[in-house]
């Protein structure tokens, strides 16, 4: 099952099914501002429903309003509003444990923050990033071995740390430091899977995602893979299964 976005200021989505090659335009939401530009989708199945769920989030401000399409319902509501601003560079949330998570910030003191939606019940909680003490650096939120991942990059290195325990604070630790420049220059990189192979793979060009790497932390190599992506990639536990095209 594939989303797509499509149309001025993403109004437009629909629903392709690759494997029956059916599609279903998605009904506009009645709660989105006119005038706002979606600033996230986020696209999964609900195992406890048996549904499958479309989330976006609208940035207002120093707030975000959240969005739950529910495909058997074929209909949406506002679930609620998060006093958190999103990164807006950054369209797909990442799917790990159940959540989606987004990176995020607060307004009055800018500090960063991982937002997680849980698509069961449809609440969000807050995550705080491994507490890493850096005047500038550029944090990415990505997927790691089915786990929690965040991208440090600070200008000198890029740090790669991983929740290991899901949603403890201490169990962040530090998997690779990576100074290859063609990732290091990259403040766009997100990292979206791991293979048996050990490499990973980057994906770059902030919400037009159009760039692969794949780095090999065994010998700190970095290349760019046979494939390319129009858009969004979401990752799912078991599978990369899902592309996302925009129009």
């Amino acid at each position: 099952m594939v989303l797509f976005a499509f149309g001025v200021k993403r109004k437009n989505s629909c629903l392709w099914n690759f494997d029956t090659n059916e599609y279903k335009e998605l009904p506009k939401s009645r709660n989105k501002p006119v005038d706002r530009i979606i600033s996230s989708y986020a696209f999964g199945y609900d195992y406890s429903s048996g549904d499958y769920k479309v989330i976006c989030l609208f940035s207002m401000g120093d707030i975000s309003l959240v969005d739950v399409y529910k495909m058997g319902p074929n209909s949406w509501k506002s679930t609620q509003v998060i006093p958190y601003v999103m990164d807006t560079q950054v369209e797909s949330g990442m799917l790990v444990n159940g959540f989606f998570h987004w990176l995020g910030h607060r307004i009055d003191n800018f500090s960063d923050v991982i937002i997680s939606l849980d698509i069961s019940i449809e609440r969000f909680q807050v995550l705080q990033p491994p507490n890493i003490h850096l005047v500038k650096r550029w944090l990415s939120v990505g997927v790691l071995k089915e786990c929690l991942c965040v991208l440090d990059n600070c200008g000198v290195n890029v740090e790669v740390w991983v929740m290991q325990d899901y949603g403890v604070q201490e169990s962040w630790t530090r998997h690779y430091t990576i100074t290859h420049e063609r990732i290091l220059y990259d403040h766009t990189l997100r990292l979206m899977w791991s293979f048996s192979s050990a490499e990973v793979l980057f994906v770059s060009g902030g919400s037009y995602l159009t760039d692969l790497v794949l780095f090999d932390p065994k010998d700190g190599s970095a290349r760019k893979p046979n494939m390319h992506v129009e858009n969004q990639v979401f990752t799912f536990p078991k599978a990369m299964s899902t592309i996302i095209l925009k129009a």
